[in-house]
């Protein structure tokens, strides 16, 4: 998977995952405690070996961690101090855009 990305924006690069790997509907279903257990945020996060099934063809990645060249103490500070929460911000848009399209119907 090939999408461009710096570390000092990293956070931009995350967003495009979850656009990439979440319907709306799988974002807002996920609850913020079910994603240390979500293979696709662990995906997004590298902090696991994940292989996901698309289209039939099975993709062996570690997203931020390969991306950006982190080793694992790098990842958990990025992550934790910073891309967890553009993941929980995602999610939360995600949730206020589906209750309004909710609302007008």
């Amino acid at each position: 998977m090939k999408i461009h990305g710096t570390k000092e924006k990293a956070n931009l690069y995350v967003t495009n995952l979850i656009q990439i790997l979440y319907t709306m509907e799988e974002l807002v279903a996920l609850q913020p405690a079910e994603t240390y257990t979500d293979d696709r945020y662990k995906l997004i996060q590298g902090n696991n070996i994940v292989f996901l099934n698309y289209a039939n063809i099975f993709f062996f990645l570690e997203a931020v961690r390969c991306k950006f060249k982190l080793d694992r103490d790098q990842l958990e500070q990025m992550f934790n101090g910073w891309l967890r929460e553009v993941f929980l911000a995602k999610r939360r848009v995600a949730v206020a855009k589906m209750k309004s399209l909710n609302n007008t119907k």
